[in-house]
């Protein structure tokens, strides 16, 4: 009797390894990954990390943690050993960032692995080394209490892993972004990151002492620089299901790519597919459509409610409550909005400044904004620019006297910002008291200038078109919102006949256009009767105008909710109603157009985000003709 031949086999240890790290290292700074986390939660307060050739001739860590004895390093490079968790019911609230047991062997199974180890309590060493899984050799050897692992030759036993490897310079800037964000998301543990023997950045720990978010700060500033950091508004609110802290920028520091959002959830750096437009959803119309914020956003969550175990890599999440933990974000990025973000101020070529006999070099433009307080110290702010309530406590008509004496600076501007000259201090122009904001004039017929005065007096320069913008945005959204739309009535009403695919798309925003303010209606197929026009808008070649409607909804992917629909719809009909650029104003609808302009809520920026003035202090003027040093 034949027996039959078996078809299904167990795989031998070092195969399974192999595979397992297909999953796991996928690249050299998926090592990385792993070997800082193992230091981070080993307790380590300063991790070294060590680049070669991009991560293919060697991935080395440092660090200063706990250590292991000799029995637990030689279990360590075993398939499924962890510290970390013990049972079934530990993967329900994941507090380490690593947990699994399968990163060592892993990497060991594809390049020559050491591992040298001192255990903190014992004071003994163990050196613990394999080549591509094989040959595994444990020795006694020397060293501080913590953990070295060196991986060299990486994939060297994986030719066909190896060839899919990006260049070096690719390679390293996968490295390199997660190296900026485990560093960012750990202020209290030093770092240091060396590349090809070059080090990029040696950043001492903070005082355990220092708030989070002060610390933070000071990372930040270490790893991109005080130019930044002025930009950065603090982010803080308290949720019932979780708590969101960090920095987010003003509207005014924006990049076209995504890779400057960063999320942690209980510091561990994750990627959410929504983050990006949860963020420009946040921001509004304060960004334009292709830029993106800064942000640096800290999530802390109860364990249970979220499952780090979705990922082999760990770098997606998933949260139990979603909904409240999107809301959350929204929210403490909309506050950070509203009460940091503002005008900007003009920054002069530090070259451009005539200098004045006798005085000290010129201070570059943005010196003085870099060198910011701390976020600790009473009334230190993360930027220099002006907020909503300033601008209207400034420069608003209605809150002050026009009798009223300029007021000294105070707070934290008065510390930065020298006095002004006596020839603006004590004799100020009669319509430009402390409490106005005087039109000057117009330039090319597309720009406004005037004139500030009070505690920051200075020059403000204002895009008419843009201005316009934002006046008649948020008067259409209001109107809408509240379906009492103002009208201007047509002589005779107005037919329009589009094409079948455009006419479906005006047909299902019948409504959302009644409540912007047109009397619209089917007027057979493809075509519509329109009575009348929102009052801001201008009459002519309204079936353009709701060709471009229909194209624009077309084109984009505009969500189902009501207030977005609308948002849209207001943002075509106010670019075709407001002031043109080449448009000559006079003195009276320049001045009502500033002034309605600082009513608004968000004055610095159009709906598209762009810009809608920008302001240039006295001071700076001054320093730019060497009259001030």
């Amino acid at each position: 009797m034949s027996t039959a031949r078996a078809h299904v086999s167990v795989l031998a240890a070092d195969v399974a390894n192999k595979i397992a790290a297909g999953e796991v290292v996928e690249r050299p700074a998926a090592v990385v990954k792993e070997l800082v986390e193992n230091a981070l939660d080993a307790d380590a307060r300063r991790i070294v990390i060590e680049i070669a050739a991009g991560g293919r001739q060697l991935v080395r860590v440092a660090d200063d943690g706990t250590g292991m004895s000799r029995a637990d390093a030689e279990r360590a490079v075993q398939r499924h050993a962890t510290s970390k968790i013990s049972s079934a019911r530990d993967i329900d609230a994941i507090t380490t960032l690593g947990f699994r047991g399968e990163a060592l062997p892993s990497i060991a199974a594809v390049s020559h692995f050491e591992l040298v180890t001192c255990d903190r309590e014992t004071g003994k060493g163990t050196r613990v080394s394999i080549d591509g899984g094989h040959d595994l050799a444990v020795t006694d050897a020397g060293r501080p209490p913590g953990t070295t692992v060196a991986v060299k030759n990486l994939f060297y036993c994986v030719p066909a892993r190896a060839k899919f490897l990006k260049t070096t310079a690719t390679e390293l800037s996968h490295i390199g972004r997660f190296v900026h964000g485990i560093a960012l998301a750990w202020p209290h543990v030093g770092f240091a990151y060396h590349v090809d023997g070059n080090v990029h950045f040696d950043l001492p720990p903070q005082s355990n002492d220092t708030p989070f978010l002060d610390a933070l700060g000071t990372r930040l500033a270490q790893l991109r620089g005080g130019d930044l950091v002025k930009d950065l508004l603090p982010v803080a609110h308290e949720h019932e299901q979780c708590r969101v802290t960090g920095f987010t920028s003003t509207w005014s520091r924006t990049v076209m790519t995504r890779q400057e959002l960063y999320l942690f959830v209980n510091r561990r750096p994750v990627m959410c597919t929504w983050l990006a437009p949860l963020v420009k959803r946040a921001y509004g119309t304060l960004l334009a459509a292709d830029r993106y914020p800064y942000s640096f956003l800290f999530l802390q969550v109860d364990p249970h409610d979220v499952d780090v175990n979705i990922h082999p890599a760990k770098r997606e999440v998933r949260f139990g409550r979603e909904f409240a933990v999107q809301s959350a974000i929204s929210v403490a990025v909309m506050n950070a909005l509203k009460t940091g973000s503002g005008a900007p101020l003009v920054a002069v070529a530090p070259g451009d400044a005539a200098p004045r006999q006798g005085a000290a070099p010129a201070e570059p433009a943005g010196t003085a904004a870099t060198a910011l307080p701390r976020p600790s110290q009473p009334g230190a702010p993360w930027n220099t620019r002006l907020t909503v309530d300033e601008w209207k406590r400034l420069y608003g008509r209605e809150q002050q006297p026009q009798t009223q004496q300029p007021a000294s600076p105070a707070g934290p501007d008065a510390a930065a910002a020298p006095a002004a000259p006596a020839h603006h201090a004590t004799q100020p122009h009669p319509a430009a008291q402390p409490d106005h904001i005087r039109c000057i004039g117009q330039a090319g017929d597309a720009y406004l200038i005037a004139e500030l005065a009070g505690a920051r007096n200075g020059i403000v320069v204002v895009d008419q078109h843009a201005a316009h913008e934002r006046i008649n945005y948020d008067r259409a959204v209001k109107a809408m919102a509240e379906r009492n739309a103002p009208q201007q009535a047509l002589l005779l009403p107005v037919t329009a006949r589009l094409a079948a695919g455009r006419a479906a798309v005006i047909r299902e925003r019948l409504d959302d256009l009644r409540a912007a303010g047109f009397s619209i209606d089917e007027f057979g197929a493809e075509t519509f009767k329109i009575d009348a026009v929102p009052a801001y808008l201008d009459t002519g070649a309204l079936e353009c105008l709701l060709e471009d409607i229909a194209a624009d909804f077309l084109q984009s992917n505009t969500s189902t909710r009501v207030e977005d629909i609308r948002r849209k719809l207001a943002l075509v009909l106010v670019c075709r109603g407001s002031v043109k650029f080449n448009q000559t104003l006079g003195a009276q609808e320049m001045q009502r157009l500033v002034d309605e302009l600082l009513e608004t809520q968000t004055p610095w920026t159009c709906p598209h985000g762009r810009p809608t003035m920008i302001v240039i202090p006295y001071d700076e003027l001054e320093k730019r003709f060497g009259r001030r040093g």
